[in-house]
């Protein structure tokens, strides 16, 4: 004999995938946040060191330099503007991926979303039927015994 099933057990799994799905894009989603926030307080950072940099070499202006001290200030500061490249670069790509992410969440809140108003939707039309079945018996019931009172006075309605 097979066991009869829930109508709703297939929704119910699917509402449960499509929540865990949705669970785990906001994941994503959190730590894509966190990552790009990490990126730009780090980018904020190396921009803070640049200008300082700089204003301590202008401040030690009218101070004698040799030309290899210079090079070395010029250097530096250009592995700096590079790495400022290298993190704007990575805030683009972390940029673009948190919007793929955030896309994807609110497609899966869709879905989920979606299957839940259809679980209700089906649960509303269940309440419907049982509801014209309940008043259809009243009905009925209530017909019998307009009938029966017809057709036998009050005695039979105790019958």
């Amino acid at each position: 004999m097979q066991a009869l099933s829930h109508p709703f057990h297939s929704l119910a799994l699917a509402l449960t995938q499509a929540e865990q799905q949705r669970d785990a894009a906001q994941a994503q989603v959190l730590q894509a946040r966190q990552a790009f926030e990490t990126a730009q307080q780090q980018a904020l950072q190396l921009d803070a060191y640049r200008d300082e940099y700089q204003r301590r070499w202008s401040g030690q202006a009218g101070q004698p330099r040799d030309a290899g001290t210079l090079w070395c200030y010029q250097s530096f500061l250009e592995r700096l503007h590079q790495a400022i490249a290298q993190q704007q670069q990575a805030l683009g790509t972390l940029t673009s991926r948190l919007e793929v992410l955030a896309r994807s969440l609110q497609a899966h809140e869709l879905r989920a979303a979606a299957i839940r108003k259809l679980i209700e939707r089906r649960q509303q039309a269940l309440r419907q039927a049982e509801a014209r079945r309940d008043q259809k018996r009243s009905d009925e019931q209530a017909a019998r015994m307009a009938w029966s009172a017809r057709l036998g006075g009050p005695e039979a309605l105790v019958g």
